[in-house]
């Protein structure tokens, strides 16, 4: 077979057009990280219901937060599960299993010893509960960032 010029166009502008293509569904796939934030505070209270649910009570320290901003106490209630707005074959950046047992350890380390630990959150890190309850929050998910602990609820 002789490729004549006009189907050697032809078959460079299909690779290009696949090249295009392959690119524009990387950005489609690929995990985008959030703002965030974290401040330290200390460990009051952390109850474990579960391997992965628990109820967290923390002090923040002054702070400017938007999450922490105005409350003497910090309550979370957790677990482990699908962020919200998350494709269910896809964690999203999000924390995996594992990240979110080793941040509940690694919290319960600092409510033994009283001192003050990083935490925040990342993206929209935090959902409240309840309109009445300023200061109480749910979160889907923990990981262990630049030794902060940080909560995720919503897709980054």
């Amino acid at each position: 077979m002789v490729l004549a010029p006009h189907s050697l166009r032809g078959c460079f502008a299909g690779r290009a057009l696949l090249c295009i293509l392959l690119v524009a569904s990387g950005f489609l796939v690929t995990p985008a990280v959030a703002g965030g934030s974290w401040e330290p505070v200390r460990v009051l209270k952390l109850s474990r219901n579960s391997q992965t649910a628990y109820t967290l009570i923390v002090e923040p320290g002054p702070n400017n937060d938007p999450y922490f901003k105005g409350c003497r106490r910090f309550e979370v209630r957790g677990t482990f599960s699908r962020l919200e707005g998350e494709w269910p074959i896809d964690r999203s950046g999000g924390p995996s299993k594992k990240e979110h047992i080793a941040a509940l350890g690694y919290l319960q380390s600092f409510e033994r010893t009283g001192l003050p630990v990083n935490f925040g959150w990342i993206g929209e890190g935090f959902r409240i509960v309840d309109p009445k309850k300023p200061c109480t929050f749910m979160s889907r998910g923990l990981k262990i960032v630049d030794g902060a602990v940080v909560s995720y609820f919503h897709v980054t």
